[in-house]
């Protein structure tokens, strides 16, 4: 309620009691913190409406045979991204540190799709802050798609 104009303390204290004009300014931001709320809502409606019925087609935005770089993919979450990433048909790059378990990780994304083609890259995320490494991993990237 001070946002809006200079107040008086007789004022102020009118407002803290509870008179009109503090009714009046705190109407005004419920209303606005209303229309906030409501445009957010229905953003989160519609991207919710769109992934439920229609589904987000990635083939159809990025083409047929691109490729993807999933980080983590020798296991977990990376891994699963992998299979579901070359079943739609993307030529997958999985990217983690341990060269057996990216090798294991790679078979069975080629048993989702044959068709497909995959690239493992050998690097650990935990020193980024190196710029060799991204240098590693754009030179061996650099002549996919």
């Amino acid at each position: 309620f001070f946002f809006f104009k200079q107040k008086t303390a007789y004022e102020i204290s009118a407002c803290l009691v509870g008179s009109e004009m503090c009714i009046r300014d705190s109407s005004l931001i419920s209303l606005v913190g209303i229309c906030v709320v409501a445009f957010y809502l229905i953003k989160l409606l519609k991207v919710v409406y769109i992934l439920t019925t229609k589904g987000y087609n990635l083939v159809e935005r990025y083409g047929q045979n691109s490729w993807a770089l999933v980080t983590g993919a020798s296991d977990g979450l990376g891994k699963q991204f992998c299979i579901e990433l070359a079943s739609l048909g993307f030529n997958v790059i999985l990217l983690g540190r341990n060269l057996q378990k990216l090798q294991k990780a790679e078979e069975q994304v080629k048993s989702a799709n044959k068709e497909i083609r995959t690239k493992i890259i050998v690097a650990d995320l935990a020193q980024s802050h190196d710029v060799k490494l991204f240098e590693h991993i754009y030179k061996e990237c650099k002549e996919l798609d």
